[in-house]
């Protein structure tokens, strides 16, 4: 069996777990917006007596609760890319640290391939998985739009910030790779990729609330797929290109890293 097939086969009941759950939880919140809609205003009353900083940090000020869509931006997308994020850098950063923590390296590595084939494999299959569980978040947004939303809505904005969530847990996904290449330790490898999304995305929200810390936002994957930017503007395409640089970066590091490293079998 070669190695992509292995972690396909090993990756599954994680995908599964992590993928129903974000589903279950798109398609009830989809569920319950026809009953947050008869109620808009007064959501729309207590986001306008929220500080003009805290609106701000979450996009409340240029989208809201009474679109269907901006409803979607605000609870859904926000819980799609956070935990699509700590699930994709925890499938990447335990990839390939986990062969030798779990003592299967020298057995990995007795085989006759070069270890750039073991890292491509292996990557391969990172990011099977990152687009199956964006394809599967996607097709069940549209169908909960579809069984509950009566209110016209912009299928082409749902899909543009999916668009958005792909590029970011891909992005969170190298970086968990290249960490992978260079920990030895499982637990290690979860922690720091645990700690780097969840610092990244409070930092995308605190950037907001200080003028002070304005330029750490762009130092975070969530500050370039932000529901407020995709909704008002489109999914920009620098965006895309600058995510896909750092996705590319990362996963060349990760090549070279894991070259050079000498594995403890």
């Amino acid at each position: 069996m070669s190695i992509l097939l292995r972690e396909i086969r090993a990756g599954r009941n994680s995908w599964l777990a992590w993928t129903v759950s974000l589903c279950f939880l798109t398609f009830l919140i989809v569920w319950i917006y026809p009953a947050v809609a008869r109620s808009s205003e007064a959501f729309i009353q207590y986001v306008d007596s929220l500080p003009p900083q805290l609106t701000a940090a979450f996009g409340l000020d240029r989208i809201s609760f009474a679109d269907p869509v901006g409803f979607f931006g605000i609870e859904a997308y926000s819980l799609i890319l956070l935990f699509g994020s700590i699930y994709t850098a925890l499938l990447g950063a335990t990839i390939l640290v986990k062969e030798e923590s779990e003592k299967t390296a020298e057995f990995l590595l007795a085989k006759p391939l070069s270890r750039a084939a073991i890292v491509s494999q292996k990557a391969a299959a990172v990011l099977v998985y990152v687009a199956l569980f964006n394809l599967a978040v996607t097709v069940v947004s549209l169908v909960s739009f579809r069984l509950f939303v009566e209110q016209s809505y912009r299928i082409g904005t749902i899909i543009q910030l999916m668009a958005g969530s792909f590029f970011c847990t891909l992005t969170f996904a190298a970086i968990g790779l290249l960490l992978s290449s260079a920990l030895r330790r499982v637990r290690t490898a979860y922690t720091l990729a645990l700690g780097g999304v969840l610092a990244t995305y409070f930092l995308s929200i605190f950037s907001e609330l200080s003028d002070k810390l304005e330029w750490v936002k762009y130092l975070t994957p969530f500050r370039y797929v932000e529901a407020a930017d995709i909704m008002t503007s489109g999914l920009s395409p620098t965006s895309v290109a600058l995510l896909l640089g750092v996705t590319a970066a990362s996963t060349g590091a990760a090549y070279l890293v894991y070259g050079r490293k000498d594995i403890h079998v």
